[in-house]
């Protein structure tokens, strides 16, 4: 469940559509001018890489931590990105390591010809301790 969630805030955006949102809502909780449409190009360029909830984060976060109505560069919304897709990444391969360690077997024997396919060496010795043995 949590690695499906955490895919899915990895995910990039769908359309610019998004990112467009996105910035609209920082320029009008600023209170200041979005950028002409030749310079909103650049900023879809750099976005649109990143997925739309760290998109949408950075530009809460810009508008919280920046005293000054000015729209922010560029720049200034990646700061608060990549720190943030640095972790959920980082989460996200945590939680596909344990589960691939809970697919691998927990009992490692000295023969390394058994730690290859435990369930078919249970399989031998099963037989061998319901007869007592």
């Amino acid at each position: 469940m949590r690695i499906a969630k955490l895919k899915k805030e990895l995910q990039k955006p769908e359309n610019l559509s998004e990112i467009n949102t996105c910035l609209k809502s920082l320029a009008i909780a600023k209170s200041c001018q979005i950028p002409r449409r030749e310079v909103l190009v650049y900023y879809y360029d750099a976005l649109r890489d990143y997925p739309i909830e760290l998109v949408d984060y950075a530009c809460k976060e810009y508008v919280k931590n920046c005293v000054y109505q000015k729209f922010p560069q560029i720049a200034e919304l990646i700061q608060y990105i990549e720190p943030e897709l640095k972790e959920k990444r980082i989460e996200l391969t945590f939680y596909q390591n344990v589960l691939k360690d809970r697919e691998k077997p927990n009992v490692r024997y000295d023969n390394p010809k058994y730690n290859k396919d435990t369930s078919s060496h249970i399989k031998d010795v099963l037989p061998s301790i319901n007869k007592g043995t």
